[in-house]
């Protein structure tokens, strides 16, 4: 019989290395949040989640361990990732990745269903990213220089500034991507 809690569960700033074995593979019916601790593994994360996953302001440089599902937003920002590989197989919501130290977008899902930010990183193109985002797109404030792996839809905005080498137009970028919102570049 699988192990399951009802409810939510809120492991803020405990100053946890790693995450208790006693949450290994069990399933969480609401949110999970272990922001501002010093993790660095998500080795013994629950392997389901209902609502929202939150491993934020850690120490994280990957996402091995993690949950395969999320049924809502999935925050990984302010850790000290390179990667997205490993990261949950299904988001229900948001995906949230900004403030990290990636360089690449693979191992992300292709459809985000919510918000996509993966700004403050050092990505130079968006290549193996999602291809359909529901939401707002950010990937302001990286090394961006070319259109390489652009999505194809997003149902928000598109925000894109702060990319020293990414001299692109209004224009270009909405002849290859249905925007249904602003674009700032």
């Amino acid at each position: 019989m699988n192990k399951k809690i009802s409810g939510n569960v809120s492991l803020i700033e405990l100053y946890f290395k790693n995450l208790p074995d006693i949450l290994r593979g069990i399933e969480i019916t609401g949110n999970f949040n272990c922001t501002m601790n010093k993790l660095i593994t998500l080795e013994n994360s629950p392997a389901k989640i209902g609502g929202s996953f939150s491993c934020a302001v850690n120490k994280l440089t990957s996402l091995k361990g993690c949950p395969d599902y999320v049924g809502d937003e999935f925050w990984c920002d302010t850790n000290k990732l390179v990667s997205l590989e490993e990261s949950p197989k299904y988001v229900g919501g948001d995906f949230i990745c900004n403030n990290n130290r990636l360089t690449s977008l693979k191992g992300i899902q292709t459809h985000i269903q919510g918000n996509f930010y993966c700004y403050y990183n050092n990505l130079t193109s968006l290549t193996h990213g999602p291809t359909r985002v529901d939401g707002d797109y950010v990937c302001s404030y990286n090394k961006l220089t070319t259109l390489e792996g652009f999505p194809k839809y997003i149902g928000g905005n598109f925000e894109c500034y702060e990319n020293d080498m990414f001299n692109f137009t209004e224009q270009q970028i909405r002849d290859i991507c249905e925007i249904h919102g602003t674009v700032s570049l």
